[in-house]
């Protein structure tokens, strides 16, 4: 590829990969290029590429910049146009002279097809076809741009132009794959890595694919910047049809189900202009029926339930709440039992046994810590909702030193689960609580075990002292009724006595606000909680902590909730990540 070609997709990248933080465009106009383009292409992206994306997003680089000095971003403009000084082929030009003159609003980056790339041939690997195209508003500029770039060029490699049909092409004759090669139309450009990949003689299939309209048609926004279509399902089918991949044992299932592998669909957006948002879509219908018919259970897990986030205190900073803990050990077990059986040849028999023998050292493993049946008692309580959350010890906003540090445990934490038998509440407590107590241990390290009340309700609190250890660790054991909590007393003390818990927080109810609607799994991040760390990263940091710290700081202000959520609609799943800037 010549040094001019490129130069040009050196600038294409720079806009398409941070083209998620400008103003939207409908789905449609933005993918209004995919017409150009074969049917059946699998890998499919279209972004902006208008100024008002690139101003939006100087905006943002430069709020990093102004948060992290060290980042040294320059203006994007700027960065532009020194790339066209640097590039040596325009005198006095700059990009919107140079490149603004002719280069439209969208483009779009295709791979047409990954069968070089699954194939077991790894010479041919550079010749995976790619295609990306531009729109363009003034063919005459257009042309003088690639006649600048690949003719007057003073290392041209041998391209020449010429006409076919109705696009100017400029390639070299004995042009080697991968080499490169563009063609310029009345209101598109083309750049390519094989001369077939060209659409010169009509227009593509992908626009007006019925997979690909309604896979991105699920996107939930109606704008977005960037939209992506990943349809792997032939790429699978390939993998899966190597001979290496034959010959493992249950591949034959694997191969049957990934030939309906579904394909997905992404949109990048700013939503009130300071939540950078990241969707995802997958219809999983023909692949969910086929999973049905090979005896899996289809079953999607429902939404958790809003209402246990107030047994998370408010104020933490992590938080992970998801439900269909049962349902997907249930799923675990029936694909392990699947797979044995379709075990084949002569260690298929020590195979199965081999794997029985780990499930009943773990089924044996759970009855002696929790005193549980895991089939029978314990999985069967587990349909409810589950959350793990993490927070940092009130005392390190104090900490000035090392030694501040390690007076204290660093963090809070707890795991709540759900129960719906309480007798299993008391079976996990009463269960972990004699296996902690026969733990063998050391001289100097003392286990002690007492028993007190967080809101009427019995707990067990499990104290760890050590020689080793400058403070003593406290984790609590109990339940409500409802809940098996596990974690340290002040978590304890949120989660077992509620008080308004993290719906009160002020981060918390900005992130709902951009959640998915029904989520059965969310993962939650925000910085107020995090604070504390600016000082912890000073004290631990020694002579470099102030500089460690004011750049922790600094990352730290650009953030001020984040979540990632997870839902399913019929058999649609949908994932949605969210980065939101104070204001």
């Amino acid at each position: 590829m010549t040094k001019g070609l490129r130069f040009v997709l050196v600038l294409v990248a720079m806009l398409g990969i941070l083209s998620a933080t400008a103003l939207a465009a409908p789905p449609a106009d933005l993918n209004a290029l995919a017409a150009y383009y074969p049917d059946k292409t699998p890998v499919f992206i279209s972004f902006r590429t208008d100024d008002a994306f690139i101003e939006t997003l100087d905006a943002l680089l430069q709020r990093v910049n102004s948060a992290i000095p060290d980042a040294n971003i320059p203006p994007l403009f700027d960065a532009l146009d020194e790339s066209i000084a640097d590039s040596g082929l325009f005198e006095d030009g700059d990009f919107q002279s140079v490149v603004r003159s002719w280069m439209g609003d969208f483009a779009s980056v295709g791979i047409i097809s990954l069968d070089t790339a699954f194939d077991d041939d790894r010479s041919n690997d550079d010749e995976t076809p790619f295609l990306f195209a531009f729109q363009s508003t003034d063919r005459a500029a257009a042309e003088d741009f690639w006649d600048t770039t690949l003719l007057r060029n003073p290392n041209n490699n041998g391209n020449e132009r010429s006409t076919v049909g109705d696009y100017t092409v400029y390639m070299s004759e004995d042009a080697h794959p991968g080499a490169g090669v563009v063609a310029v139309g009345d209101d598109v450009v083309f750049v390519a890595n094989l001369p077939e990949v060209l659409p010169l003689n009509g227009m593509g299939g992908l626009g007006s694919n019925e997979l690909f309209t309604s896979t991105l048609a699920l996107l939930p926004e109606p704008d977005y910047n960037v939209t992506g279509f990943v349809n792997m399902g032939g790429a699978f089918r390939k993998v899966f049809d190597m001979p290496e991949m034959r010959r493992q044992p249950g591949m034959a299932l694997f191969q049957d189900l990934f030939n309906s592998f579904p394909a997905q669909a992404f949109g990048a957006t700013i939503l009130d202009d300071r939540s950078l948002t990241l969707d995802f879509v997958q219809p999983y219908g023909d692949m969910m029926e086929q999973m049905q018919a090979m005896g899996f259970d289809v079953t999607m897990v429902g939404p958790i339930d809003p209402a246990l986030a107030e047994r998370i205190p408010s104020g933490t900073p992590l938080v992970l709440h998801s439900t269909g803990l049962a349902q997907s050990y249930r799923q675990a077990m029936r694909a392990m039992e699947m797979q044995m059986n379709m075990m084949e040849g002569d260690d298929a028999e020590a195979a199965r046994a081999e794997l029985e023998r780990g499930l009943s050292q773990v089924r044996v493993a759970v009855r002696a810590a929790t005193g549980l049946d895991l089939d029978e008692q314990l999985i069967p309580a587990l349909d409810g909702d589950y959350i793990f959350y993490l927070g940092l010890n009130a005392g390190l906003a104090d900490a000035t030193s090392m030694m501040d540090l390690m007076k204290q445990f660093p963090v809070e934490f707890g795991i709540v689960l759900e129960v719906s038998d309480p007798a299993v509440i008391d079976g996990l407590v009463n269960g972990l609580v004699e296996t902690i107590k026969a733990i063998p241990v050391d001289d100097d390290v003392t286990i002690e075990v007492n028993e007190d009340s967080i809101g009427g309700n019995t707990v067990q609190v499990v104290s760890i002292t050590s020689g080793d250890m400058p403070f003593p660790v406290e984790i609590v054991l109990g339940g409500d009724g409802e809940v098996f909590f596990l974690g340290t007393p002040a978590a304890a003390r949120a989660s077992l006595n509620p008080d308004g818990g993290l719906p009160t927080d002020p981060q918390y109810v900005e992130a709902t606000g951009y959640m998915l609607s029904n989520p059965s799994a969310v993962l939650y991040l925000a910085s107020a909680g995090l604070q504390p760390l600016v000082g912890v990263v000073e004290a631990a940091s020694g002579s470099s902590g102030a500089a460690s710290s004011q750049a922790f700081a600094g990352a730290l202000s650009l953030l001020s909730s984040s979540s990632i959520s997870m839902t399913y609609e019929g058999d649609v799943s949908m994932g949605r990540a969210v980065w939101t800037l104070p204001e």
